[in-house]
C-alpha cells in the first residue's frame, strides 16, 4: 500500500527500510536534502509492519532553467544540429547525466524552448485581448507590440523560434502546437472582431491574412536577430503597424 508519493521527481536514488517508528525522523532528514520519501507498510514473517522508505529527487527548477537558457545560447550559435547535449550541459554547468534526467534529448529541449514562448504570447496577450475598453484596432497594435517585445531582449530566442519550428514538426516533434494553435486562435478573434466592428474589411480571407502576417514578422525577426544595427526593432514594429493597418496606397 502506497501511502505518500509527489509529482515532478526525477528517479530512484536510495532505498532504505526503518523501522515503523523511526520513520518520521527519517523523511525530515530526507525533504532538508530536496529529497521525496514514498513510504510502503511491509508485513514481516512474524506478523509485525515495517516500513519501506524509497527516496527519490526533485526536480530543481533552477537547474531546469539553466539548462534552457544555456540551450538557447547553444541552438542560436551552432545551430540545432551541430548541438551536442555535452555542449548544453558544459554551458549550463551540470553534469552530462543530470541533463538526461531533465530532458531526454535535444528535441525535447527545444520543444520546451518554443512551447514556453507561445505560452508567455498567449498568457500576456489573452489579458489584452478580453479588455472590453479596447478596440480591435488597439488590440491589433498591442499584438505586433507583444510579437516585438517578447524577443527585444534576447535576440537568440527569436533565432531558434524562427528557424527551428519548421524542422522539429517535419520530425514528428510537435508538442508545441497545441500552444501555437491557442495563440492563433486569439489573433484571429481580433481580425473577426474588428470586421464586426466595421473597421476591418469584410472581404478578408482570414487564413491568407494569418499566413502573411506570421511569415512576415517570422522574415523580420529573423533579420533583426541576426544584424541588429542594420534592422531596428522599433522602426520595424511601427512600419508593420502601419502596413498591416493602411498598406500602401495613400
Amino acid at each position: 500500500m502506497i501511502l505518500k508519493s509527489t509529482e515532478n521527481i526525477e528517479f530512484q536514488k536510495i532505498k532504505v527500510k526503518r523501522k515503523m517508528n523511526n520513520d518520521s525522523f527519517f523523511k525530515k532528514r530526507l525533504d532538508n536534502e530536496n529529497k521525496t520519501c514514498y513510504f510502503r507498510g511491509v508485513n514481516k514473517d512474524d506478523g509485525s509492519l515495517s516500513l519501506e522508505i524509497t527516496a527519490m529527487r526533485r526536480k530543481d527548477p533552477e537547474k531546469e532553467n539553466a539548462i534552457l537558457n544555456a540551450a538557447v545560447h547553444a541552438f542560436a550559435e551552432q545551430g540545432f544540429h551541430a548541438t551536442k547535449m555535452s555542449m548544453i550541459a558544459e554551458r549550463a554547468g551540470v553534469a552530462a547525466g543530470s541533463l538526461y534526467l531533465y530532458f531526454k534529448n535535444k528535441e525535447s529541449i527545444i520543444t520546451q524552448i518554443i512551447i514556453q514562448i507561445w505560452s508567455q504570447m498567449y498568457d500576456e496577450y489573452h489579458l489584452v485581448n478580453g479588455r472590453p475598453d479596447f478596440s480591435a484596432i488597439e488590440k491589433l497594435d498591442a499584438l505586433i507590440d507583444l510579437l516585438f517585445d517578447v524577443f527585444m531582449d534576447d535576440p537568440e530566442k527569436a533565432i531558434i523560434f524562427v528557424n527551428e519550428q519548421h524542422h522539429l514538426a517535419q520530425k514528428g516533434f510537435s508538442e508545441f502546437k497545441k500552444q501555437e494553435e491557442k495563440f492563433i486562435s486569439l489573433c484571429e478573434q481580433v481580425v473577426i472582431e474588428g470586421i464586426e466592428e466595421g473597421l476591418f474589411n469584410p472581404h478578408i480571407d482570414i487564413n491568407i491574412y494569418k499566413e502573411f502576417v506570421f511569415g512576415g514578422l517570422r522574415h523580420l525577426l529573423d533579420l533583426w536577430a541576426h544584424e541588429p544595427e542594420a534592422y531596428k526593432l522599433n522602426k520595424m514594429r511601427q512600419e508593420l503597424k502601419q502596413f498591416i493597418k493602411k498598406g500602401i496606397l495613400r
